[in-house]
Parts: structure tokens; sequence; C-alpha cells
């Protein structure tokens, strides 16, 4: 008994530190960026059926498509439950974890110390602050929900067991594409506790036909509804994506930056620091290596090969690291980390163990300060997007099917496309310089040809919250 109120108080304590980090976009926070996409297909869709069928997206996504119906229909256009939803169900990948570490054989003290690292880690921070992090969110629930059951299925071999994990397979497929992982890390599982000849007929035949059948419906959609060219191909940069991640994961990596470039301008000295500890914690892949070889402890050393794989659906990326994709990664990251602290703090005594347990929970607020300030500048991007829409739409006025819009000047961070056409209720074309993917457009010269030919081409300058149209030109 005593032993589950430490539990519950834990888990309140934990909610309570997030609750405060991302209680300014609770308050504040407004839809961004993708958040928008599937508001526009769910206003101009008839009902689920006609939703699910003519969102024109190029990924299979059939169940967090369903999740955001739903939520959109209950809950409208207020961003707050949206942010709320999305923070529940972090606190429930939270305790999943924790019963999935518990019902593996790791001590209490470890599953704390990593459920704790795994909830206010920064480095995922696209997925706890972020409205369309929402899909890497379930997915995670839907992975250790599944990782779960393969426990519980190989301990008393009923049948309704395998048909739920069989399900939960599913779902986690047709959820986000890097659910694909699943099955070689339920698969690897099975291979490190010497299960895999009783399931290799049972479990993962059936699981690798799913998959077939999951890749065969993904490309064949991505065909048919292709968007824009996605970077996504092999090569050598694989390579120093896989470091990159990795490092990314203890620590803002220089590499990304979108988000650190005007803070590491200003302070060059801050750049230097950064790379140095960006290096150190590089380097500690070898000692991470040496630890987890020389462990007994099968399941460890399975978290520590699923990290890398979890890895594997984004290596071919040749972009800078996106931090929801490091959701998933996240949790073999805290399982690992949070053992070998625990294990290397059990070795020390005195003051010795006082500061290292200090450092530690110096890092843990370090990482809850990063989040809580980023969701602080979410809410003033929230803001900004908020005004320059509303000006916009003062400047130019009423929207009409042959006009196309051309944003000079755009702040980082700031998509204007989603937003105006969800706001308008016109499909039309919207561009900004500051868009790397956004169909492809990198410059306004390539709008004057003879597709958009009796088109109206409007091309405006954002100065701050400011927007002034320079010229509207027709094109011959």
């Amino acid at each position: 008994m005593r032993s589950i109120k430490k539990k519950i108080l834990f888990f309140i304590l934990l909610s309570g530190a997030g609750a405060i980090y991302i209680l300014p976009l609770l308050l504040k926070g407004d839809f961004i960026v993708d958040d928008f996409f599937f508001i526009i297909n769910i206003q101009k869709s008839k009902n689920l059926y006609d939703f699910l069928t003519h969102s024109g997206f190029p990924f299979l996504r059939p169940v967090i498509e369903i999740f955001n119906y739903i939520r959109f229909k209950i809950f409208g256009l207020r961003p707050f439950f949206f942010y709320f939803t999305n923070f529940l169900i972090h606190i429930i990948n939270s305790i999943l974890l924790f019963i999935f570490m518990k019902i593996k054989g790791f001590k209490e003290k470890t599953c704390y110390f990593s459920v704790s690292l795994f909830f206010l880690l920064f480095s995922p921070y696209e997925a706890k602050l972020w409205i369309a992090g929402s899909s890497s969110l379930l997915l995670v629930s839907f992975i250790l929900s599944s990782l779960i059951l393969h426990h519980f299925f190989n301990k008393n071999r009923k049948n309704i067991l395998l048909l739920l994990l069989l399900f939960m397979i599913n779902l986690t497929l047709y959820t986000k594409e890097p659910g694909v992982v699943l099955i070689p890390i339920i698969l690897l599982l099975d291979i490190f506790e010497k299960n895999i000849k009783k399931n290799l007929i049972k479990l993962h035949l059936p699981a690798i036909i799913s998959l077939g059948i999951y890749l065969f419906f993904e490309i064949t959609n991505y065909s048919k509804n292709k968007m824009f060219d996605i970077p996504y191909y092999p090569g050598l940069h694989i390579f120093p994506n896989i470091l990159m991640y990795y490092t990314y994961l203890f620590f803002p990596s220089v590499y990304h930056s979108s988000d650190l470039r005007p803070i590491v301008e200003k302070f060059p000295s801050l750049f230097y620091s950064m790379v140095l500890f960006n290096l150190i914690t590089l380097l500690s892949i070898v000692p991470f290596t040496y630890l987890v070889i020389k462990e007994r402890n099968r399941i460890l050393k399975w978290a520590f090969l699923s990290l890398f794989i979890s890895f594997a659906p984004f290596l071919p990326f040749n972009w800078e690291v996106s931090t929801r994709y490091l959701y998933l990664p996240s949790i073999f990251f805290s399982m690992f980390t949070g053992y070998f602290f625990v294990k290397l703090v059990s070795t020390m005594k005195g003051r010795l163990k006082i500061m290292t347990q200090s450092l530690f929970h110096i890092f843990l607020l370090g990482n809850w300060a990063g989040l809580f300030l980023t969701s602080i500048s979410m809410v003033k991007l929230c803001e900004l997007q908020k005004k320059i829409l509303n000006n916009f739409f003062k400047v130019h006025g009423e929207l009409q099917d042959n006009h196309i819009i051309y944003f000079k000047n755009t702040p980082p961070h700031i998509h204007l496309s989603p937003p105006i056409i969800a706001r308008s209720g016109k499909d039309i074309p919207v561009y900004s310089d500051n868009d790397r993917i956004e169909f492809g457009v990198k410059d306004v010269k390539e709008l004057y040809n003879i597709k958009n030919k009796g088109k109206i081409l409007y091309i405006y300058r954002i100065d701050g919250e400011k927007v002034s149209l320079l010229r509207a030109d027709t094109i011959f």
C-alpha cells in the first residue's frame, strides 16, 4: 500500500512539473504550422469517411487522422483542449514506461530516474509542446502498450493477448511511419529473451504480413497524393545523422540551427561551448557501448540497440533534426541512461554521491526550464502569427480563387499558408520566402509561368507584425 502511494505521489509531482512548463500554451497557445492542415481537411469534408478518403495527404495515417477528427468535432477551434489532451497522453506514456520497466525487472529507483528523464527531457520538445506532435505521442502509446502486451503474452501464452498485440501492432503502423520499427524491436526482444522459436510463426509471421500490407498501401497512397519531393534517399549522410540524433538527445545540437541560430549569433562563446559539449556527448557512445556489452542485463542491451533502430526511419532524411522524431528514441535513451546513473550512484558514498545526484537534478531542472522557455517562445510565435494574419486580411481584403500570395521577409517558424487557407476557406496558393519545403517554390520568379496565366500575384513584405503590399501583377 505504501509503495502504491509512493508511485501515485511521484506521478502527481511529475505531472505538476509538466503542468507548469505547458501552462503558457494552455492559457495563450494557438494553432500553428502543421496544426492547420487537419483543420483545413476536416472543414472541407462532409463526414469522417470523406475526410479519410479525400484528405489528399501523402502519408497513410488513418489512426491519428481519426483522433484529430474526433478532437476537432468535440473541441472545435479551441486550442486549449488540444494542448491538454497531448499533455495527458505524455503522462500516460510515462506511466506505461514505468510499468514496462517494472515488469522487465528494473529496480524501482531506476524506474523513477528513467521516467523522470523521459518526462522532462527537452530534446523532443516539438512532440511535447506542439499540437501536431500528437502523432508522435500516440505512436509511443501504442508501442509501449505493445511491448507490455508482448511481455504478458510470453508469460501466459493466451490467444486473446496475441490478438490484442497484433491489433496494437496494426494501430501503430497506421498511426505514423516510424511505427514500422516496432516489429524489428519486438523481434530483437524475443531474440534476447530466447522466445524467437515460440513466436516466429504465431506472432512474427502475421506481424511481417501486416507490415507488408501496410507498406503496399503506404506506397500506393503516396504515389497518388504526392505533394512535394521529400529529400529521403540513402547516402553517406546517414552516418552523421546517427551521431546528430544521438547527440541531440543529451543536449541541443549546434546542427539544429533553425532554433538556435538567433541565440548563437549573439553569443559566439555559446556556440563553441555547445560544440564542446556535443563532442563530449558524442564520445559517450564509446563508454556506453562498452558498459552495455559488459552488462549481463539483456533488456538493457535490447534498449541500447532499440535506440538506434528507432532512428532508422529518419536517417535517410537530408535535412536538420526535427525534434518530434526524438520522442520515440527518448524511451530507450531514458531506460539505459537511468540504469547506468543509478548503478554509478550506488558505487559512491558521502559528498561525491550527493554531488552526483545533485548534478542529475540540475540536469533535469535545466531540461524543465528549456521546455518552459520554449513554451513561452511558442506563445509569442502564436501571437505574432495572429497579428500578421489580422494585418494581412486588413490590407488584402477578401481572397478570390484567382489570387496567388507571396510573402517576403517572413519571420522564422511563421508559415502563413495553412492559417490563411483555414481562415478564408479558399484553397489558394500561399508562399513564403522562409519555407524550404512547401510545394517547392524557392523564389517569387518561379510563379511567373504559363501554369499561373491569368492569375493575380500579390507580393507582400512583412516587417515585424506589419504587412505591406509591394505590388500586384496579373500573370500573362
